[in-house]
């Protein structure tokens, strides 16, 4: 992402983070993992890995073309706090991106579809990447391959 953009979302990292956390509360919660007054502790650190993800992304896809989104992790169970966790931080810096665009009068349909999309990019991977390790630990998963080993035991 441009770096015209990304200085404005760092400046509003206040707000970005109290629109987070409200809209954390908003959601019910799962499980005790999954309470909002547990995942704001990792707010602070999650939103550094957008920024230097979003400054890195603009030098890596500042030339690519417009490619979709990528899609949201997947959770057999739906129970990962990760999920919702994303979704809330996705929905309120997507919100202050598109005010900044406002604001600078940014008129290239373009840039501003390209600059989403690298936030849904670095957001998603981000995403993936937590979901899937909190997946990889979850005991209520569908382990298929030990249930064959689990049945011929006895």
């Amino acid at each position: 992402m441009e770096e015209s953009l990304v200085q404005p979302l760092q400046a509003r990292r206040a707000e970005i983070r109290s629109r987070w956390s409200d809209l954390l509360h908003v959601e019910r919660a799962l499980s005790p993992l999954a309470h909002p007054d547990t995942l704001v502790y990792l707010l602070d650190e999650t939103l550094e890995k957008i920024f230097s993800g979003l400054s890195s992304a603009g030098k890596k896809m500042h030339t690519a073309s417009l490619s979709p989104a990528p899609a949201w992790p997947h959770c057999e169970c739906g129970r990962n706090p990760f999920l919702r966790f994303y979704v809330a931080g996705e929905h309120a810096i997507l919100e202050a991106l598109v005010i900044i665009q406002a604001e600078i009068h940014m008129r290239d349909a373009n840039a501003r579809d390209r600059a989403v999309l690298e936030l849904y990019a670095v957001v998603r991977r981000l995403a993936r990447h937590d979901v899937e390790l909190f997946c990889s630990l979850c005991q209520l998963r569908d382990d298929r391959r030990a249930a064959p080993a689990l049945s011929g035991a006895g």
